[in-house]
């Protein structure tokens, strides 16, 4: 046993959070803890970490656990760069290093013979837990979570909010806990970061407890699904998709016992009231005593988010909805993020843009929904196309309004009971639709400002995460909808499901450009890492004789440089010097190359062998890697100079 509750009871006022609540969380154990918005999956992590106590009942943990957690802050003042923060998971290798550097220092003062077999004793743990592959680890680790080797020196101090979060999740999974809490580890990471996160817990032994809204996360790395529902915690054996298999099963079969207990008390009560006062009275009066102690069963029903999404447009439209023609989006004249955009979206179509955090997703829908300024090239709608937007941050709710406003002062024809009607089937009821927007929580601004857009009628939908602050019923319920539209749809979703199940194609940003792919997320993560395990290619004569340089191969992210490098004009050279220089760019591109296939071999031998070598030819690889590491700034940096057009020394 890792920790477990008994009978705990949890409330804030009238709510109540946990009703008698047991579990125990077992050694090894994946679990994801799932339940509607407002139910308690963050009040009971912190109840486990104890940062908050029950009310009644308790909770009790091993002995010396270890829990690790993603902290709700980093102190502001901290002056540690990133790699040394998230180093600080392995303060043991470093306390054992400290002791090995201090007997380093007394046995260089004639102090050896007697040291010598402490020494080896340490060297030697601090080989087996991993001392000499610590630092790959970090770097892997950092790079997975979407950092660049650019960012390892920065003080913490500088990093924004969420790449803070991924450090103190990079630190968090470093560790060496015996049980790992995680709140919406996802947020934060794009895709190539969740997919790195996923295979890494997928791999890991270590247990874990972790909320998510995140079905494909849930689904690859969860073996056990927890549920917070009513205040009462049930376990699901599998991942998600099972949880919903094995959920629709139970509440069958509790309401079919449920059906047949009420006709059985029904029977029972019409027999007593025939027979109470008649021949039979004593038969009557035993199943009177018999109803009496009868553990009468609960109409099963879920503790689900109610809504009911349903986007009907006013117009049908044209074929064509939506075209863009060598469109540029950003902020600033002549410095595009995205540059050259081009595409056409048809009526039923439902295309998402994918691409990593700052690519400029969301500044192009909003470039397309009129928000922005195009930099250069256009746009166009098609024939009787209107367009209702979604904005991630939900700028478009006045919080100076109340609920009911939001929707009724665009509609000014209707009743209140019309509007509080239509309210009800977003899950504001009674007194919430007089309730401020200012103290709306995130999901409820998420449902009303769905409401808004699909009050509207438009045709074409612009949807900036629109599951962002909703729960897994309610996203579940906005795909069926979205679905079922029969106009288009352009939309951008960090949920991986939510756009396999509804994209029909994909907009992939990469790199400033985008690229049309037909099909899904699992068809564009296809295509990517089909792009990425393509053979670099061999020198190849132009038309015109001149040979084409063959591609560097593809090395881990930790050995790249922070910005990739720019394409040279191939073009035949005007003269001797800058042919020289053309000569000398291929060798250094050459050496670069080299060198980068040296350290990602030499990365991968520590982490991959780390456990298996001995302290000396550990040590020598990792002295080599930083060599080649120190090379390849170097020749960067000439690579650099030479490719700007500086003169060949």
């Amino acid at each position: 046993m890792l920790y477990r509750f008994d009978n705990a009871v949890k409330a804030y006022g009238p709510k109540d959070v946990l009703r008698g609540a047991s579990w125990q969380h077992n050694p090894g154990e994946k679990v994801g803890l799932i339940g509607k918005n407002g139910a308690g999956k963050t009040t009971l992590l912190r109840l486990v970490l104890g940062r908050e106590d029950t009310d009644a009942g308790r909770i009790v943990r091993a002995t010396n656990i270890r829990i690790g957690a993603v902290d709700q802050s980093i102190d502001p003042e901290l002056a540690d760069s990133l790699e040394d923060y998230v180093a600080g998971a392995f303060e043991h290798l470093h306390r054992i290093e400290a002791e090995m550097r201090a007997l380093e220092h007394r046995m260089s003062e004639g102090e050896h013979d007697a040291l010598a077999d402490p020494y080896d004793r340490l060297q030697h743990r601090f080989e087996n837990e991993g001392g000499y592959a610590m630092h790959a680890e970090i770097e892997r680790m950092l790079t997975g979570l979407g950092f660049s080797p650019a960012d390892f020196p920065r003080p913490m101090a500088e990093l924004s909010g969420g790449q803070k979060n991924r450090a103190m999740l990079a630190r968090a999974l470093l560790g060496q806990p015996d049980v790992l809490l995680l709140d919406e580890p996802t947020n934060h990471l794009d895709y190539s970061g969740m997919e790195f996160l996923e295979e890494y817990l997928f791999e890991s032994k270590k247990a874990f407890l972790t909320v998510s809204h995140d079905r494909r996360f849930l689904n690859r790395v969860c073996t056990t699904i927890l549920e917070l529902e009513f205040g009462r915690l049930t376990e699901y054996p599998g991942n998600y998709e099972k949880y919903r298999a094995q959920k629709a099963e139970r509440l069958l079969s509790s309401l079919r016992a449920y059906e047949k207990q009420r006709d059985h008390i029904e029977k029972t009560e019409e027999f007593i009231r025939r027979n109470i006062a008649g021949q039979k009275t004593k038969q009557a009066r035993g199943r009177r005593t018999h109803l009496e102690k009868l553990d009468r069963l609960e109409n099963p029903v879920e503790d689900a988010t109610e809504v009911a999404f349903h986007f009907v447009p006013d117009k049908k439209g044209g074929r064509s909805f939506l075209r863009a023609r060598h469109l540029d989006v950003g902020y600033a004249a002549g410095e595009p993020i995205v540059r050259g955009v081009d595409f056409e979206l048809l009526r039923g179509e439902r295309m998402a843009i994918l691409g990593d955090n700052g690519s400029g997703k969301s500044t192009l829908l909003r470039t397309l929904a009129g928000r922005l300024s195009p930099l250069a090239g256009g746009m166009e709608l098609g024939h009787e196309v209107s367009i209702g937007y979604y904005d991630q941050e939900l700028r478009d709710l006045d919080p100076k309004k109340r609920v009911i406003d939001a929707v009724w002062d665009l509609h000014r024809t209707e009743t209140e009971l019309e509007v509080r009607s239509y309210l009800a089937l977003f899950d504001f009821r009674d007194e919430d639709v007089f309730a401020p927007i200012a103290g709306l929580s995130g999901g409820e601004k998420g449902r009303l400002t769905l409401a808004v857009v699909m009050k509207q009628n438009h045709n074409l939908l612009l949807l900036d995460e629109p599951t962002n602050h909703l729960d897994l019923d309610a996203r579940e319920a906005l795909e069926r909808a979205l679905q079922d539209f029969p106009g288009a749809i352009l939309f951008v979703s960090h949920d991986r499901m939510f756009v396999d199940r509804l994209a029909t194609e994909v907009l992939d940003i990469d790199r400033g450009r985008a690229r049309k792919i037909v099909g899904n997320y699992s068809d564009t993560s296809a295509a990517r890492k089909e792009r990425r395990s393509r053979p670099p290619e061999v020198l190849a004569p132009r038309p015109e004789g001149k040979a084409v340089p063959a591609a560097s191969p593809a090395a881990p992210e930790a050995v790249l440089p922070s910005a990739p490098r720019p394409r040279r004009d191939p073009a035949p050279p005007a003269d001797r010097e800058a042919k020289k220089r053309e000569q000398k760019v291929q060798r250094l591109e050459k050496r670069i190359s080299e060198l980068e296939g040296e350290v990602a071999a030499a990365e991968s031998k520590l982490y991959d062998e780390g456990d298996r070598l001995d302290a000396l030819t550990a040590a020598a690889i990792w002295k080599e890697k930083e060599e080649s590491k120190k090379k390849l700034e170097e020749l960067f940096e000439e690579w650099s100079r030479l490719s700007a057009g500086a003169g060949v020394s």
